[in-house]
């Protein structure tokens, strides 16, 4: 295990790094998936509704989870296509089907 501490500075690069990877990421899904866009546009016309409606803290609690929820599930759907596209190769395989 390693003993040694790590720097502040260290831990704030790291940190930095690896929002640049999900930043990154998030990019590269909003240029690349149609899918992923229409959702964005879905989740962000429901953050309106949310705001103007006049819903209890646990509706709109509920409803923002939702929205991260199928965000996420989304980039994760993207992330299998990319891996099942390179392990295919880029064949059309019936596997990369399902």
């Amino acid at each position: 295990m390693d003993t040694e501490r790590r720097s502040p500075h260290g831990v704030w690069a790291g940190l930095q790094r690896a929002f640049t990877f999900a930043f990154d990421g998030l990019r590269h899904a909003l240029r690349t998936q149609r899918t992923f866009r229409i959702h964005v546009a879905i989740a962000g016309l429901i953050t309106v509704l949310v705001i103007w409606l006049p819903l209890s803290t646990t509706e709109a609690a509920v409803a923002i989870l939702a929205i991260a929820a199928v965000l996420a599930a989304e980039l994760f759907n993207t992330a299998v296509e990319a891996v099942v596209d390179l392990l295919v190769e880029r064949n059309h395989h019936e596997i990369a089907q399902v």
